[in-house]
């Protein structure tokens, strides 16, 4: 029994609060929301796990398959199997081929040819079933974003219970979770599309410039493409759906 001080995980209110913050992210590309608190109540060894697990408790189910695509210098194998087995016992899905799941956990700091060979297979729907394109769950670094004006977050959205982070995003501390322990290459991405008024900035931290770009190769015919969720170990969110346009502006 769980002592009385510790938090714990609810499959109701939990997955409901962190079923909200993907909508919003998905619904307002590139802005940047916090799964942290519900996160940090699974009891895995990294909170990067955490963050990974706890979206997939909120989304999947015994009907969905799912791939995880971990990193050597992160942990290996055995994260990859610890977060499958996790996975596996709380959502009863099923682990699936890359080809074949309808949701990907990766490091956004994999190695080229690796990316090259995901992106290749992953599924990107059908043109009478776009939505059975993945999600790539992808942890990274750190994320910051603004407005081109310069702003950070939604005006008049700062009330209490705001999902919007102060503007500087620390890279995160909390544990190896699926990324390599030195961190990958930053970038400032232009975003525009629906769900944004005019241009957003999204500085990423440890995400290889090799997702992007096999990302637009991959949501060239749309409706069919697939869609990205960005976190971080600390809890950070960002969603890049297929509708989104994306440039990079600096290095």
């Amino acid at each position: 029994m769980p002592n009385v001080e510790e938090a714990v995980f609810d499959r109701v209110h939990d997955t409901q609060f962190m079923y909200r913050q993907l909508l919003d992210a998905l619904a307002r590309p590139g802005r940047i929301g916090s799964i942290a608190e519900p996160g940090c109540k699974l009891a895995l060894p990294g909170s990067g796990l955490n963050m990974a697990a706890a979206l997939a408790i909120t989304l999947l189910d015994g009907e969905v398959g799912f791939a995880v695509c971990g990193c050597s210098c992160a942990g290996g194998e055995a994260v990859i199997t610890e977060l499958e087995d996790y996975i596996r016992r709380h959502t009863f899905s099923k682990t699936a081929t890359v080809e074949d799941a309808d949701y990907v956990f990766a490091c956004g700091c994999l190695p080229d040819d690796d990316i090259h060979a995901v992106m290749e297979i992953v599924h990107r729907g059908s043109l009478t079933a776009p939505e059975r394109g993945a999600t790539l769950f992808m942890q990274v670094d750190f994320l910051a974003a603004a407005d081109v004006d310069g702003s950070v977050g939604p005006a008049g959205e700062e009330a209490e219970g705001s999902i919007w982070p102060e503007p500087a995003v620390a890279a995160s501390e909390g544990g190896a979770g699926l990324r390599p322990a030195e961190k990958g290459a930053d970038g400032v991405w232009l975003l525009q599309g629906p769900g944004i008024r005019g241009s957003r900035r999204l500085t990423i931290g440890g995400m290889s410039q090799v997702w992007f770009d096999e990302r637009a190769k991959a949501n060239a015919e749309y409706p069919m493409g697939i869609d990205m969720i960005l976190f971080t170990a600390d809890g950070q969110l960002a969603a890049l759906p297929r509708t989104t346009l994306i440039r990079k502006e600096r290095a």
